[in-house]
């Protein structure tokens, strides 16, 4: 019987194959979903609308009211919805990567399980055999 070596996945062969796969664009939109998709940006688009409101009270002159809508009306908007779309492509393709690496390791770790059961149950059966021998 072979001697059964798990492959342990870890985020390194995810990264190393990322790599290998994607160009620039790709690790470019990988690192902007990542960051994008924090508290701090959350605290920081909070921050964006407080100055916009600020802004149209009067507290702040009308052209930073201005220049928050173009740039999270415009700028964010039309700029980071594509990037967004490609990062999270590529970082649903790798998530599938490791549910096929899981699947295989569990489906190898199964039948390593299956063969064991096969030579236990020939163990057993041949001490069942001696002993029934040894009370004959």
């Amino acid at each position: 019987m072979k001697e059964h070596i798990p492959r342990i996945i870890t985020l390194h062969d995810v990264r190393v194959k990322m790599r290998s796969e994607g160009g620039l664009n790709t690790r470019i939109a990988v690192y902007l979903t990542r960051t994008v998709s924090t508290m701090w940006t959350a605290y920081s688009f909070a921050l964006l609308a407080i100055v916009g409101l600020l802004a149209i009270l009067g507290i702040f002159p009308p052209i930073v009211a201005l220049l928050v809508v173009w740039f999270s009306q415009t700028f964010l908007q039309l700029c980071f919805l594509p990037i967004l779309s490609v990062g999270q492509s590529v970082l649903g393709k790798h998530q599938e990567m490791i549910s096929e690496k899981s699947y295989d390791d569990i489906e190898r770790i199964m039948k390593h399980l299956d063969d064991q059961d096969a030579l236990i149950l020939k163990i057993v059966e041949k001490l069942e055999a001696m002993e029934s021998k040894n009370t004959a």
